[in-house]
């Protein structure tokens, strides 16, 4: 199992203020991301790409509300946006689908589970609530 750090993606003609797009890649089975704080981003919207291989047991967005990083035992998967009991977590057909999330916990990443032979990307698009 590996750490997978996360880099930051300006958008032409956006704010990062406003706008934040953080993606991890190279995920291998068991690998996970590093935990990104985002508290001020309500509006995220996830994909899942997968970079090559042919099976991916199971790639959730886990998340915890600690401000140091999280034990195993204070972090969950994060729900879409269907409601409670429909974890955000890709299985290998659902490969390149979007899922908006739910819950907005201070910290976020990626969790590559599972056996199989398959390298992926994760992006997440942070947009900041206006209210």
């Amino acid at each position: 199992m590996a750490t997978r750090s996360h880099t930051t993606d300006r958008v032409p003609g956006y704010s990062p203020t406003s706008l934040h797009v953080i993606r991890w890649t190279g995920l291998l089975t068991t690998d996970v991301g590093d935990w990104v704080t985002v508290p001020e981003y309500t509006d995220v919207t996830y994909q899942m790409i997968l970079d090559s291989g042919t099976t991916l047991a199971a790639l959730s967005i886990e998340g915890s509300n600690e401000v140091a990083t999280p034990a195993a035992k204070n972090t969950s998967i994060i729900n879409d946006s269907r409601g409670y009991g429909n974890p955000i977590t890709w299985v290998f057909a659902d490969g390149n689908k979007f899922k908006t999330a739910l819950d907005s916990p201070l910290q976020i990443r990626p969790n590559f589970s599972g056996a199989g032979d398959s390298s992926v990307t994760v992006i997440a698009s942070f947009k900041k609530a206006i209210f």
